[in-house]
């Protein structure tokens, strides 16, 4: 059995089939509208995640870095106690040399963070 449209005069016809297209056409375009948005709720969500995954792994290498150079300032401290063997004199020109170390970390650890931070993802 054929699919017929309910009997109306002629001039009603018209109007209502026009009306059936346009609420289709509405249909489409809303449906169009809300898979876009989906697709780019997708995207943000992505994005967050790789984000905050970016930041972790950028953290960590912050605090293996500080603590490398901590390791690094220890021994160094207790190879000039054994330098020196004793000579204050040696033992304080020792230390100016791990005091130039520490600066020198320190200021390679505080660029590595102003890097990341200008990069906008780790704070």
């Amino acid at each position: 059995m054929a699919h017929r449209l309910p009997e109306r005069p002629r001039s009603e016809l018209l109007p209502a089939i026009l009306d059936r297209l346009e609420r289709a056409r509405v249909d489409r375009q809303t449906n169009r509208a809300l898979t876009n948005l989906k697709a780019d709720t997708r995207v943000r969500v992505a994005e967050a995640l790789a984000e905050g995954l970016v930041a972790e792994v950028k953290s960590g290498v912050v605090h293996q870095t500080i603590r490398g150079d901590m390791e690094e300032y220890a021994l160094s401290f207790a190879e000039s106690l054994v330098l020196a063997g004793g000579d204050p004199q040696l033992l304080d020109d020792l230390r100016s040399f791990l005091a130039l170390d520490r600066v020198g970390s320190a200021t390679l650890t505080r660029d590595l963070i102003a890097t990341y931070r200008r990069e906008g993802v780790w704070r």
